[in-house]
Parts: C-alpha cells; sequence; structure tokens
C-alpha cells in the first residue's frame, strides 16, 4: 500500500522557509538599487529562492497531477495532506488550487472524503482566499447529509 511521503511537519516547514526567503527577497528589493553589490546581493537571493529544491516542488508537476487525477494513492494522501495543512506562502494558493482541481478528477476513498470535508469546514469558517471557488467546487465531491448539516450550521 502507497502511503504518503509529505507530513504535516514538512509541509509546515517548507512553508515557513519559503516564507522565510520570499521575506528576504523583498528585503534586498529595498536597496537593490543602491549600487552593484546591493544588486548582486538581491539577484543571488532571487536565485537561490528559485533554485532551492523542495519536497513539494513536485506537487506542482504535471507527471504528478496525472498520478493525481489517477487516483494513485500516494499522490492522493500528499494532496490531502497539503490542504489540511492549508500553508501559506508565496504562491501557495496558486498551488491549491491545482491540487483541488485535479482531486475532483481523483476516485477518492471514504478516508479521504472525510478528511477533506473537515479541511472544507475550516476554510469556510475562516478569511476569504483566492482558492475558495476551487473548495466550494470540491465540497460537492465530497459531501454527505452530516457534512451539509454542518455546512448550514456555520452559515446561520
Amino acid at each position: 500500500m502507497s502511503t504518503a511521503s509529505l507530513t504535516a511537519a514538512i509541509i509546515e516547514e517548507e512553508a515557513r522557509i519559503e516564507r522565510e526567503l520570499y521575506e528576504q527577497i523583498r528585503e534586498t528589493y529595498l536597496t537593490r538599487d543602491a549600487g552593484p553589490a546591493e544588486f548582486a546581493i538581491w539577484a543571488q537571493t532571487c536565485k537561490h529562492f528559485h533554485q532551492r529544491p523542495s519536497p513539494l516542488d513536485r506537487l506542482w508537476e504535471d507527471d504528478y497531477l496525472v498520478l493525481l487525477r489517477g487516483g494513485d494513492r500516494s499522490a492522493v494522501l500528499d494532496a490531502v495532506a497539503f490542504l489540511e495543512v492549508d500553508p501559506w506562502y508565496h504562491r501557495s494558493g496558486y498551488l491549491k488550487e491545482k491540487l483541488i482541481k485535479a482531486l475532483k478528477r481523483a476516485p477518492l476513498q471514504e478516508g479521504d472524503r472525510q478528511r477533506l470535508r473537515e479541511t472544507l469546514l475550516r476554510i469556510v469558517t475562516g478569511k476569504n482566499r483566492r482558492e475558495l471557488r476551487q473548495f466550494c467546487t470540491l465540497a460537492g465531491r465530497v459531501t454527505d447529509a452530516g457534512f451539509e448539516q454542518r455546512l448550514t450550521a456555520c452559515a446561520g
């Protein structure tokens, strides 16, 4: 049986690193025009940000998304874990949208649907976000009577 390779701890740590590196880009951007040395520091910071390998990189890959849509257990478990953790960093909303779109086509087990229902309930009671519409369309794919009652109670 396939198991997920991404854990909440890995996802959270990668999100922390991404936020930290992106903040370094923002900080060095402010001084990049001060001279050649400052520009070089900014350029090196950008290069490091874009070239740093991450275990989350594969979630963007077309091959991974094909596996996810096809129901590969490891891919499904990783995508569900990523959505459960709900990390916030540069471009994470775009990645969540891609994963949700692929999950809507994937054959899901009841345990997957239950985890996604719990995630959805957390999402709809939180702040608005770019991927909220995609999360809402996923709700139709994972709903059950209990979920609909809990969702209605959130709106009430």
